[in-house]
C-alpha cells in the first residue's frame, strides 16, 4: 500500500467515527416532555370515549384520523419523554395505568345505553321437547344445497310446524311423551 491510500483510509475511518458519534447522540425524533405526553394521552382517551358513546357517520373519518394522529404522536414523540419532574415521576412514564379492555368505563355508565336482545326459539319448555321429538329434518336438508333444496326443506319444516301446532292444541301430553 502506498502512503496516499493509507492516509485516505485513516481519514475515512476518522470521518466515520465522528459521524457515528454525532449521529448516536442525536435523537431520531423530537421527544415531548412528560406534560405534553400526558395531554396527548388524555386527548386519545377522550377520542376513544367519544367513539364508545357514538357519533354521526359524517364525523367518522375525522374521529378516526384524529385517533391515528394522536397514536402516531404518542408513539414517535413519547417513547422516552423528557422529564422535568423528580426522579419518582421518571418511573411513571407513559402510558399511565390503563384499565383492561374488558373492564367497564365507570364514567360512561350513565351515558351508555344498550338494548337487550332476546333470542327465542319458536317453542319453549315442554313444547320444545315435544317439537324436537316430533320433527326430524330429512337427510337431504343437511350440507351443501341448492336454492331449490333449501326452499323444499323450509316448506317441509313450515308444514310440519303447522301440523305440530294443531296436534299440540288438541293433545299436548301425547306429543311430549313421544320422546
Amino acid at each position: 500500500m502506498n502512503r496516499n491510500s493509507v492516509i485516505l483510509f485513516i481519514a475515512q475511518f476518522i470521518v466515520l467515527v465522528i459521524l457515528i458519534c454525532f449521529v448516536a447522540n442525536l435523537p431520531a425524533v423530537e421527544q415531548f416532555n412528560l406534560n405534553q405526553c400526558q395531554q396527548l394521552q388524555e386527548e386519545l382517551e377522550g377520542n376513544r370515549n367519544q367513539q364508545r358513546k357514538g357519533y354521526r357517520l359524517r364525523d367518522a373519518a375525522k374521529i378516526k384520523d384524529t385517533e391515528q394522529r394522536l397514536q402516531k404522536q404518542l408513539f414517535y414523540h413519547c417513547e422516552k419523554p423528557i422529564v422535568t419532574q423528580t426522579k419518582a415521576t421518571v418511573r411513571r412514564l407513559l402510558p399511565t395505568s390503563r384499565q383492561p379492555a374488558f373492564a367497564p368505563d365507570r364514567s360512561l355508565a350513565g351515558d351508555f345505553y344498550a338494548s337487550t336482545i332476546e333470542v327465542k326459539a319458536p317453542y319453549q319448555g315442554k313444547q320444545l321437547s315435544a317439537w324436537l321429538g316430533y320433527y326430524q329434518e330429512p337427510r337431504f336438508c343437511y350440507g351443501v344445497r341448492t336454492t331449490s333444496v333449501i326452499v323444499e326443506c323450509a316448506t317441509r319444516r313450515q308444514q310440519a310446524m303447522q301440523q305440530f301446532e294443531q296436534d299440540w292444541r288438541q293433545d299436548p301430553p301425547s306429543l311430549s311423551d313421544q320422546r
